[in-house]
């Protein structure tokens, strides 16, 4: 009974991870690589997300420093904050989804980088267009 379950987790962590692949555009990036049991994935995840959300870290701060008109970095900085907001409330619709499964902490972190990747994109394409 537990080969057969794990059999069953690993194939939806695949189909899941495939339909993430694919809404991405299939961009080739580590956490695809994340596999195998749930808790493989999500310590593969936590990896991956920290490294993506320091990456967003390091960006915000470049934009900040860019810029040196006070307005403008007050602007971003209540974007960001308002960006903040919105990635943990879609995370968490996102995160209802799945109804208090198992996968869910895990698509969770998926959320979490998809987002944190398109910030980093905005925030790269509106305040550091040289880049």
């Amino acid at each position: 009974m537990k080969i057969l379950f794990s059999i069953i987790i690993a194939f939806v962590l695949s189909i899941a991870a495939t339909s993430y692949a694919q809404q991405k555009g299939g961009a080739d990036h580590p956490e695809d690589h994340c596999c195998c049991t749930t808790y493989d994935t999500g310590q593969c995840l936590k990896g991956v997300d920290e490294t993506v959300e320091k990456e967003l870290d390091d960006t915000y701060h470049k934009a900040l420093s860019r810029w040196h008109e006070s307005d403008i970095t007050e602007e971003l900085k209540k974007a960001q904050a308002a960006w903040i907001a919105y990635r943990d409330a879609n995370c968490k619709g996102e995160l209802a989804t799945y109804r208090k499964g198992s996968m869910g902490p895990n698509m969770w972190a998926y959320c979490e980088i998809r987002l944190a990747r398109q910030r980093i994109q905005e925030l790269k394409y509106i305040y550091l267009p040289e880049h």
